[in-house]
């Protein structure tokens, strides 16, 4: 598991593009909120309305407060995810992690989401199953994020 966030530039990004995108359901892989130490679905001028479903995998399970439960609307385990892997997500973010998570399959990602919100270092591995002209490059600073369009 990859530590906790403390990279501005990170939350910027997650913000923006569930603004951008208005997706009605995210999983969010890794629980950046949680990560980023946030109390609440806001972290300085940038909110996450109620209507999105927010659904996060916990992967630091030992660090789980009460009010996690409340800025997400479903939290799951690691062990969880299979059991539940056939939900549908409009969108997956996968930010701050330096490879996919072993537990979780491109073929998943191809199935049940719409697009992919990932950092830029685990880029290679997602264009090996996306086409590369559904794939944005989103630059902030010296960080690079990729954003991905699973279907045609």
């Amino acid at each position: 598991m990859e530590s906790f966030i403390t990279n501005q530039n990170d939350l910027f990004v997650y913000f923006e593009v569930i603004k951008q995108l208005s997706p009605s359901s995210v999983l969010d892989v890794g629980m950046l909120l949680k990560r980023a130490g946030a109390v609440s679905r806001q972290v300085a001028d940038s909110k996450l309305d109620s209507h999105v479903y927010l659904t996060g995998i916990d992967l630091l399970s030992e660090y789980r407060l009460p009010i996690y439960d409340r800025i997400y609307d479903r939290i799951i385990s690691q062990a969880e995810f299979p059991d539940v892997a056939e939900l549908q997500y409009d969108l997956v973010i996968l930010l701050g992690f330096s490879s996919i998570p072993s537990f979780f399959s491109l073929e998943y990602l191809k199935e049940h989401t719409n697009w992919i919100l990932t950092s830029y270092h685990i880029k290679n591995a997602l264009l090996s199953c996306f086409s590369a002209k559904n794939a944005r490059e989103i630059q902030l600073e010296d960080d690079k994020y990729l954003l991905i369009r699973t279907k045609s």
